[in-house]
């Protein structure tokens, strides 16, 4: 603006009202102000509406908390009101201004519930009418200025950040009456820097010159007639409501003054921090983070999943040796440790359950242990909402569906098919209930009162106004489960809550219903669950979280379709980073300026805690007695599990030539020189732990064990139990001692397994050096062995040798279970086959839990009749070989065992109905005998199975399928299709009312006697 009558509204943090004029302008009453242009000989008259922006952004973020932008949503709500917002009158960030009185920016917001009593959406007139009385206000304050200026506005333009609201914008027009010019850059303070840039660098004459030769306005607004002759009248009453609200606002100041003082007072500057604390950083944390971080302290930053590194014992003393603050998210941290960094001062673990951290050492050395609770609730949250919905949509189900190789393109059939078995339900109106409503709870629970869900919460630590708080009913247990589609578990493990959902528990939940596990395994009776999802009681589970992590792929749970199961992934995103990273720097920076931290775990160690003063020392007993005590552990998990290990079988190492014998030569070497050499035994002196290494690909085993100043090992399995036991290839092994690989990346590539105590397993990172110097040695002494990465390549056929004909039985095996599965007789993991190996005492059974779409002759497992794998580093067999094994124990006849999934001979068991002799086929068999739901996989199954198939070739499972034998598998594929195909004749009579005829009695007695013989 730079000719006289040319006005503005600047409609941003505040909103001003500014006329350009020729000569000063003086308000007698002093409520204006005048001050000069930047253009010589213009001046310019300003008004100011007030802190329009400011409480824009308050009310938005009260109305509208998840909005991405409360602002912008406000403004949009608004515009889906209607001129006068049905009756509700704001003066809020509403000022007309009066330069000789400034008071606190303070309004009001007037209404009757009665304006929009039956409207759903009323918040948005709510919106309307603050904005509106904004909007009155730009109106009340140009008059102001018109009045002392004698000037209409020749020129009326819009800018400020609420210019990008289309729908302020031509409110602004509407409630003014006239045409407004809308700027096209919103920010003019940059704009009106960049102009007075550009006259500096010679691009204008002047700045008048600028001001003339910009012309930043997108387009003028003219005024819609209807909704500016309904605000000529509205605009009347709202200034005379404000002026009849003076006398009540100024009376209000008292109250709310010492509110503003205090709140200020928070929001000051902060502290001047006496000391910068040295801080050591191995959690991982994001730049933002460590920004902050840097303002308070020196960091040094090594993240452990870049260095792939877990400091424990020596390596954590010698990291950090000269720090006083270290931020951990895993490394184990314990009284032995403390004694020698006298340094630290402050840790902080980045976690909410600091098992990786001895708090009570802490305490005693004068350690403020701070932690981050709610670190991962947002992610544990979103895997919960996903797991909801995968089983609301049948998805994992619905996924693979298209895969199925059998699918032609076009099939509408097919698509018919879907249709019928994916119909899925919406979370709308479902009852959820959530057991604990912890950090994780309470953001499930605000997720799903998006979804229009019904939250049920059971939490016993809770008054049932923080519960109602969160968007949830609070209801007793009993209650939860009775009335819930679903049921969330977020509580953590105490003594109290180990094993809530038990059988009955479980049994009380509503039929159809899901369960979602991402706290954790001990709160809920696995083997009840597994027998509840089994009978159909239970539609579905999701688990995050299992007993043993990671749970065998034999697991029960793992075998049932309708359950979905993840690695304990809930807490694992790339923004627990910045969540954890936000927590700790905001507690460490109040220690820094001498406050309390909020989340402390040894409050007692901040009595006369002070980072430049030395920290307490324990007394020698208190020493001892910390020392005496089970120290820290890596994760929850491990702290709660046994201490060490079984040492398992490497089985029998297959033929490898001479690079296999030339390792197990170095193995040898090896193993002796670790037992002698000087450096481990003096490293052994503070030890007590035993390493078993299990070399999969050639069956080789050796151990070493320190024992307080003492070092044994050898090849073999140890004496005892170890508390580590690593299994791994000869090669990685081969790389991790030379130094070609890194250890923690073949652990997280699952090359290299490990078991145990993850903390003792960091031994073998304590040793590194020295162990690479004595394998060196070792290798160096026997010669290289060659190419020990084609050991694995070799084993497969090597083992296919052994067995003679086997190669030509898997491919058999192999052909009837894709047959099977064409016939829908086995799904994509249930359903098992095993065939016994000609001449041997063995079997080939299909793995656990593997698509049978795609089986292949090499991945077929090899067992003995007692369920045992008889090769290493391939699959797991099949969870139901018990049941396989005491097939061909009670019949030496049997050659093959056929464990279907066959639908309609399972709904036959299930019904308790007959199994009849309605045609040739089905009188060889005889009435099947059948057998009662039993935990698949278990040894009291396999005894059942056992006894049933005395007498009968084929055994009806309830809840389980169809079980059949034979003398060939070609017979006992055969017989599963006549068993499932007279299934269905039968219940399709009973279907249809009528009883299913049967062959006469003479001829069925006939045909029973040659069933032996079919088999």
């Amino acid at each position: 603006m730079v000719e006289p009558g040319e006005t503005a509204v600047v409609a941003g943090t505040t909103a001003p009202v500014q006329q350009v004029t020729e000569r000063p302008v003086l308000d007698p009453d002093c409520r204006l102000w005048i001050g000069t242009h930047v253009v010589p000989g213009r001046y310019v008259l300003e008004s100011n509406a007030g802190s329009t922006g400011e409480t824009l952004e308050f009310v938005g973020r009260v109305l509208y908390p998840d909005a991405a932008n409360p602002a912008a949503r406000l403004l949009a709500e608004a515009a889906a009101s209607e001129p006068g917002a049905a009756g509700m009158v704001s003066t809020l960030g509403a000022q007309v201004m009066d330069g000789r009185d400034l008071k606190l920016p303070m309004g009001s917001l007037t209404f009757s519930h009665l304006c929009a009593a039956d409207d759903p959406d009323a918040r948005r007139h709510l919106s309307r009418a603050l904005v509106e009385g904004m909007v009155f206000a730009l109106r009340a304050n140009l008059e102001q200025i018109t009045a002392q200026s004698g000037r209409s506005p020749t020129r009326l333009r819009l800018a400020g950040g609420m210019s990008r609201s289309p729908a302020f914008a031509q409110l602004l027009c509407d409630v003014l009456g006239r045409e407004v010019e809308l700027c096209t850059h919103p920010e003019t303070t940059a704009l009106g820097a960049a102009l007075c840039a550009g006259v500096a660098a010679g691009a204008f004459a002047d700045l008048a010159d600028a001001g003339h030769s910009r012309r930043p306005y997108a387009r003028t607004l003219t005024p819609t007639p209807e909704p500016m002759r309904a605000y000529g009248p509205l605009y009347q009453s709202w200034r005379g409501l404000r002026q009849a609200q003076e006398p009540a606002l100024n009376a209000a100041q008292s109250t709310i003054l010492p509110a503003v003082i205090a709140a200020g007072a928070r929001a000051g500057s902060p502290v001047e921090v006496r000391a910068r604390p040295r801080i050591f950083v191995s959690a991982d944390l994001d730049e933002e983070s460590l920004h902050r971080l840097r303002t308070i302290g020196e960091v040094v930053y090594e993240s452990f999943r870049e260095r792939m590194r877990l400091l424990t014992g020596k390596a954590l003393v010698q990291a950090l040796a000269g720090f006083e603050v270290f931020v951990t998210e895993v490394d184990v941290v314990d009284v032995a440790a403390l004694e020698k960094l006298p340094d630290l001062r402050v840790i902080a673990a980045c976690r909410g359950d600091a098992v990786n951290v001895d708090v009570a050492a802490c305490t005693a050395f004068g350690i403020p242990v701070i932690h981050a609770p709610g670190r991962n609730a947002g992610a544990v949250a979103d895997l919960t909402l996903a797991f909801l919905l995968m089983l609301a949509r049948k998805l994992p189900g619905a996924e693979g569906f298209l895969r199925n190789p059998e699918i032609r393109a076009g099939d509408l059939g097919r698509m018919g098919q879907a249709f019928q078995a994916f119909r899925g339900r919406e979370l709308w109106r479902k009852t959820v209930g959530l057991v604990g409503l912890g950090a994780v709870g309470r953001e499930v629970a605000k997720r799903l009162c998006a979804f229009g869900a019904r939250v049920l919460v059971y939490d016993p630590f809770l008054a049932p106004e923080q519960v109602t708080r969160a968007g949830g009913e609070p209801v007793e247990l009993d209650d939860l489960l009775a009335a819930s589609d679903f049921v969330s578990l977020h509580a953590s493990v105490s003594d109290q809550s180990r094993g809530l959902l038990g059988a009955r528990e479980l049994a009380r939940m509503k039929r159809g219903a899901f369960l979602v596990n991402t706290a954790r395994a001990a709160l809920v009776d696995e083997v009840a669950l597994a027998e509840q999802l089994k009978a159909g009681h239970l539609a579905g589970a999701a688990l995050d979280a299992f007993s043993v992590e990671p749970p065998g792929a034999d697991h029960p749970l793992l075998a049932l379709p309708n359950v979905i199961a993840t690695p304990h992934i809930g807490g694992n995103t790339a923004e627990v980073a910045a969540h954890q990273g936000r927590i700790i720097a905001a507690e460490l920076a109040r220690m820094v300026r001498g406050e309390r931290p909020d989340h402390v775990l040894d409050p007692d160690a901040l009595r006369n805690f002070a980072l430049d003063r030395p920290r307490p020392l324990p007394a020698a007993g208190a020493l001892a007695a910390l020392a005496g005590r089970q120290g820290p552990a890596v994760s929850d998990l491990q702290r709660d599990a046994p201490s060490s290990v079984g040492t398992g079988s490497a089985g029998a190492a297959p033929t490898s030539g001479e690079t296999g014998e030339k390792f197990a030569r170095i193995l040898q070497a090896f193993s002796e020189q670790i037992g002698r050499d000087g450096r481990v035994r003096a490293f052994a002196a503070d030890q007590d732990v035993t390493l078993h290494f299990v070399i999969s690909d050639l069956g080789h085993e050796f151990f070493f064990r320190l024992r307080r100043g003492t070092v044994s090992s050898g090849l073999g399995a140890p004496d005892g139990r170890p508390e580590v036991q690593l299994r791994l290839k000869a090669d990685v092994l081969d790389g991790m001692f030379t130094g070609r690989v890194n250890p923690m990346e073949k652990a997280m590539s699952g090359e290299l397994s490990f078991t145990g105590d993850a903390a003792k397993a960091m031994t073998l990172q304590h040793l590194q050096a020295d162990l690479r110097r004595l394998y060196r040695a070792a290798r160096d002494a026997v010669g290289d062995p060659g190419d020990l990465a084609a050991i694995g390549r070799a084993a497969a056929p090597a083992a296919a040798t052994s067995v003679g004909s086997a190669d030509k039985t898997r491919e058999e095996l192999v052909a009837i279970v894709r047959e099977l599965y064409a016939q829908e007789l086995i799904t994509a993991t249930g359903g098992n086959v095993s065939v016994r190996i000609p001449g041997r005492d063995e079997l080939w059974i299909t793995p656990s839990q593997l698509f049978k779409g795609d089986l292949r002759p090499e991945i077929l497992v090899r067992i003995d009749l007692e369920g045992q794998p008889l090769e290493t580093g391939g699959f797991s067999p099949s969870s139901e070989r018990l049941m396989h094994c005491a097939v061909y124990q009670a019949r030496d006849d049997a050659r093959a065992v056929v464990h279907a999934h066959a639908p309609h001979a399972t709904i036959l068991a299930n019904a308790g109905l007959p199994f009849l002799p309605i045609s040739t086929e089905a009188a060889f068999f005889g009435d099947i005998p059948r057998v009662p739901f039993i935990m698949p996989g278990t040894a009291a199954l396999a005894d059942a199975v056992r006894e049933a198939v005395r007498k009968s070739w084929a055994v009806l499972l309830v809840n389980h399928g169809l079980l059949v034998a034979g003398r060939s598998l070609r017979r006992a594929a055969d017989m599963v299709e006549i068993v499932e195909r007279s299934a269905e004749v039968i219940l399709g009579c009973h279907a249809l009312g009528c009883t299913p005829p049967t062959l006469p009695e003479d001829v069925v007695r006939t045909l029973r006697q040659m069933g032996d013989l079919v088999a």
